[in-house]
């Protein structure tokens, strides 16, 4: 599967590695940019960022949104589970209390829990495994 495919696809699966590696350069990503923002406002202005680095900044989180649920929506299927239970996430994450529960959850179901031994209902195994009898069933 290519990079292209991990970040904008819904389809398949990643392992644990693909999940933490593209989670976590996203979110350096993230931290870079807000890093310059808030230290080109402030060389510039006192009274903190300024219209344009915010507009930059809300234009960078919108666009990595769709990765972001790509590549957990894939996580999610290696798991044998359904992508929509990214939307009960972030549905469960905007109530007070309960999103840090719902939060906890998604960290240790996507990044810690191993994924399913060889093909499931949405796919080969990302990492090879199951055997050439049932791979060729899914071709």
């Amino acid at each position: 599967m290519t990079m292209q495919e991990k970040l904008f696809s819904f389809q398949g699966r990643v392992t644990r590695k693909d999940y933490w590696f593209y989670t976590l350069a996203l979110w350096g990503i993230l931290l870079v940019l807000f890093l310059a923002i808030a230290g080109s406002s402030r060389s510039l202005r006192n009274d903190g960022l300024s219209t344009g680095g915010l507009v930059l900044a809300a234009i960078v989180v919108i666009a990595q949104i769709w990765p972001s649920l790509a590549i957990s929506v894939k996580r999610c299927h290696d798991r044998n589970k359904s992508g929509w239970w990214m939307l009960l996430w972030m549905v469960l994450s905007a109530i007070p209390y309960v999103g840090i529960l719902a939060s906890l959850w998604c960290l240790v179901e996507l990044g810690f829990l191993d994924g399913t031994q060889g093909p499931n209902r949405f796919g080969l195994s990302p990492k090879g495994l199951g055997g050439d009898l049932v791979a060729e069933a899914f071709t």
